[in-house]
């Protein structure tokens, strides 16, 4: 069943995401990295299948303590910060002020949970549904676009987006009434008129680094 399949982003194991984003991107601006940690949840809650998520994965928690001169992590900070099990409280504990800092996020990433757990289409019960009502178009290794397209009763096509220079190309693909609004994660939504012939529906949700 479905259900059985278990899809996380952030566990226990290794960096948790927001570190992953730090070490991944060391010259990516705080705004950046707080999109890639959307846009790496927005996708984990859009899959089938059992959604797993770590304490604090939603509100951007770090595991780094610096502990070299001038304020700068040494080599053992960031291995101690990959593998906690046995370090200190100081770099385990959670910063619960993260809660209020990252409030827009949190409350972002909740709409997300809320679609996950009450849209059949994000849960679907059996391969069978699945096979019939979703298709990846895309998934290309190094293109840092994601294409899923979900017919049934939602009629939605999810685009993930993570390269600057191929959203112009994604826009430009579409056709007439075109209806475009920004919000703070840089997500992208827009609708066109039905096109029957591809046997799904015309409503677009972007979800975009840029």
């Amino acid at each position: 069943m479905p259900g059985q399949g278990l899809n996380y982003i952030e566990a226990h194991d290794n960096y948790n995401l927001n570190d992953l984003m730090h070490h991944l991107h060391p010259h990516d601006s705080p705004e950046d990295i707080e999109k890639r940690i959307y846009l790496a949840n927005a996708l984990n809650l859009s899959m089938q299948g059992m959604c797993f998520m770590q304490l604090g994965q939603e509100f951007q928690r770090s595991k780094m303590v610096a502990t070299g001169g001038d304020g700068n992590y040494t080599e053992e900070d960031v291995k101690r910060a990959m593998n906690s099990y046995n370090a200190p409280d100081e770099v385990n504990r959670v910063d619960w002020n993260q809660v209020t800092l990252k409030k827009e996020l949190i409350d972002k990433i909740a709409k997300l949970i809320e679609r996950k757990r009450t849209v059949a289409e994000f849960s679907y019960r059996s391969y069978a549904d699945i096979y019939d009502n979703l298709y990846v178009a895309k998934a290309e290794y190094d293109s840092g676009i994601v294409e899923l397209h979900i017919s049934g009763k939602l009629r939605k096509t999810f685009v993930f987006n993570n390269m600057k220079k191929r959203f112009g190309d994604l826009l430009a693909r579409q056709s007439k009434n075109v209806i475009i609004q920004k919000t703070f994660t840089q997500a992208v939504l827009f609708t066109r008129e039905p096109d029957q012939s591809e046997g799904f529906s015309s409503v677009f949700t972007y979800i975009s680094m840029f």
